[in-house]
């Protein structure tokens, strides 16, 4: 699975609820890995408003691509919204503790080390503000975000309950697991329309059961994909 999930700031919930969007549309966006140049780009052509359209991250913000540094102004956008990822993880963990910030440099973190310590701190408190998982309403049910999977059998009210225990097994997974992936699972998640996630690295959009993964590799592959909830995707 990799390595464990921090112990989670009590402060701040786990889970985030949206309410439906009459207003416009929503997005999901996989992992961006600091390529916000990729991301302007597909919201672009996608004719993005601002005003009524909503965006929301799977995880995996930052590290390994060349604009780490423009995260803390996208996170400030009120449109925008995202999940915690194993790199936000590694993140928060090296800055709390320095004896930890050479697992997260060799993990694609290394351009933290050019950044000051003011922007560090502040980067660490927007990501221990993310929650594990967001939960969109809209008109055909309710849609789920979470960085890496649901575990199987679990329904998805059961586990966001979970996530609000902060039960460590659960934060684990909802973070780090590849398990769906690897093992080719198409099991539904039930209690939920439609879960997004990323973390598991694929060519193209993959769906199994009703569980798609948007990771393509960005920071590779230059391919951001970019999915509109209820038209389901946007080709990139």
């Amino acid at each position: 699975m990799g390595s464990p999930a921090m112990k989670s700031d009590t402060s701040v919930s786990p889970v985030l609820r949206l309410a439906e969007n009459s207003a416009g549309r929503d997005f999901v966006v996989g992992d961006i890995h600091g390529c916000f140049d990729l991301l302007k780009r597909r919201l672009r052509k996608l004719g993005f408003d601002k005003q009524r359209d909503r965006l929301i991250a799977v995880g995996d913000l930052i590290d390994h691509g060349q604009h780490n540094h423009q995260v803390l102004k996208w996170l400030d956008k009120p449109w925008f919204h995202a999940v915690q990822g194993n790199h936000e993880v590694l993140a928060i963990q090296a800055v709390r503790d320095q004896a930890l910030r050479s697992r997260w440099y060799r993990k694609g973190g290394a351009w933290a080390s050019r950044m000051q310590k003011r922007f560090l701190r502040q980067l660490r408190n927007a990501l221990a503000d993310l929650p594990v998982a967001i939960e969109v309403r809209t008109p055909a049910g309710k849609v789920g975000i979470v960085h890496a999977d649901v575990p199987a059998g679990l329904r998805w009210r059961e586990f966001l309950a979970a996530l609000e225990q902060r039960e460590q097994k659960i934060l684990d997974h909802a973070t780090w697991s590849r398990a769906r992936q690897l093992q080719q699972c198409t099991r539904r998640v039930k209690g939920v329309q439609h879960v997004y996630v990323g973390h598991t690295p694929v060519p193209r959009p993959v769906t199994l059961g009703n569980v798609t993964n948007l990771d393509t590799g960005a920071h590779r592959s230059r391919n951001l994909s970019v999915v509109e909830i209820g038209a389901h995707c946007c080709p990139p």
